[in-house]
């Protein structure tokens, strides 16, 4: 998601730094707000005893995890160019 936002910004070289933040940013809180969600939703089906749902939403909060560390990664590695 960043990623492509990042290439985007990178060719157009007026580009400044804080609107690749920005979106860095807002990328980053969504992400951790459907964690969150995701968080709550899990804790719920254990609370159930509603293994199978648990296990589901388990599964998504480490995709959403990897991407957000993704997106983390990527913001590092362009900013380091940047300077």
């Amino acid at each position: 998601m960043l990623a492509s936002l990042l290439s985007q910004i990178s060719a157009n070289e007026s580009a400044d730094v804080e609107s690749v933040q920005k979106a860095y940013s807002d990328t980053v809180d969504a992400i951790d707000k459907q964690i969150k969600s995701l968080d709550e939703e899990r804790n719920n089906a254990l609370e159930e005893l509603d293994m199978t749902l648990a296990s589901e939403l388990k599964d998504e909060i480490a995709k959403l995890k990897s991407e957000r560390d993704k997106t983390v990664a990527g913001y590092v590695k362009y900013n380091n160019n940047v300077e």
